[in-house]
């Protein structure tokens, strides 16, 4: 296989990925969020990270995430649940957003932020 057929089947695979790691986003954010207008910001891009990894493994098991779940996995995460529609980026670092809503400041991963704008 020549070097640019490897690299499409990279590009490929990653985009494959991708695409599922979104419909998980989806499928997450509805459950979790359907009954508040609201997103759990977390102290740094670490436990940013490491919430929407539980959150996708409850919901991978085959359970359904919703508000208290991850109102739950966030506590032990140290991330505070931000109850309000005006959450918006103001950084983008180590594959993470520092988002505020002007009063409280903290981390969310790029999928946990487009499942709360949708």
């Amino acid at each position: 296989m020549t070097r640019a057929a490897r690299s499409i089947t990279f590009d490929e695979e990653r985009l494959s990925m991708r695409l599922a790691a979104i419909a998980v986003t989806l499928a997450v954010a509805t459950a979790a969020q359907a009954a508040e207008r609201g997103m759990h910001l977390c102290p740094n891009a670490i436990t940013a990270e490491s919430y929407w990894i539980d959150l996708n493994a409850i919901h991978s098991a085959g359970a359904k995430v919703t508000a208290e779940i991850a109102r739950s996995v966030g506590a032990k995460n140290g991330c505070k649940l931000v109850m309000s529609d005006r959450i918006k980026p103001i950084e983008f670092r180590h594959g993470a957003f520092v988002l505020t809503d002007g009063t409280v400041t903290g981390w969310a991963v790029p999928d946990a932020y487009i499942a709360y704008v949708k």
